[in-house]
């Protein structure tokens, strides 16, 4: 999925997080994001879950290699289009979270919706935040996901800081987040980029790198 267009954000009077700040205060200060024409799009939703592994970390897909799949080797947040039978969008993310990484419902506290990014596929995207509690066994289909990535959260915030991408939102040709683990290097760009970018102009800044 590509970047989104511009943006709103509708501030709220929420303290800035402390370091040690548990994660579901850290997702309850940041404000959510609209912006013109939310709405009249294709729906569809996305899971911002985070956890402890023992830092805070992002739970994240990447898509498989195939030919002709629009987002071949992505990084993304699990999720997909709001079907008509889904009472509401948060029964959506429910309802995708489950098919696409096999957590429950059970497994995740609910914090609230950071809003709607759009993206150059004709998509308005509404990003769900929570919590998951580490239970249950995190499965991927291997057709449509090539694993599980878990993304720490300390390295994304070095990267904005490092990049100077604080205090603005970058293009979609410079924003980007590359991030090393067993697997390799891996890069988060577009729609997820921009949902990480939101997120981390919201909590606080990580020390200097020596």
């Amino acid at each position: 999925m590509d970047n989104d267009h511009g943006t709103s954000v509708t501030s709220r009077k929420r303290s800035r997080p402390q370091p040690q700040a548990d994660l579901a205060d850290l997702l309850a200060a940041v404000p959510t994001v609209s912006y013109a024409g939310a709405g009249t799009r294709r729906r569809a939703v996305v899971f911002l879950l985070l956890y402890n592994d023992p830092a805070p970390t992002i739970l994240g897909i990447q898509k498989t290699d195939s030919q002709g799949y629009p987002w071949r080797g992505q990084i993304a947040l699990p999720g997909g289009h709001v079907e008509e039978s889904d009472p509401s969008p948060l029964e959506a993310a429910y309802r995708e979270v489950f098919e696409e990484v096999n957590l429950p419902r059970e497994a995740i506290t609910f914090v609230g919706s950071l809003g709607h990014f759009a993206t150059i596929h004709d998509l308005d995207i509404e990003v769900m935040a929570g919590i998951w509690d580490g239970s249950g066994n995190p499965t991927h289909d291997p057709s449509e996901i090539s694993r599980l990535v878990h993304i720490p959260i300390e390295a994304l915030a070095r990267i904005h800081h490092r990049e100077r991408y604080g205090g603005h939102i970058p293009d979609v040709m410079t924003l980007r987040y590359t991030v090393s683990d067993a697997a390799g290097d891996y890069t988060i760009w577009g729609v997820t980029a921009r949902v990480i970018h939101h997120l981390l102009e919201h909590l606080p800044e990580p020390p200097e790198d020596t």
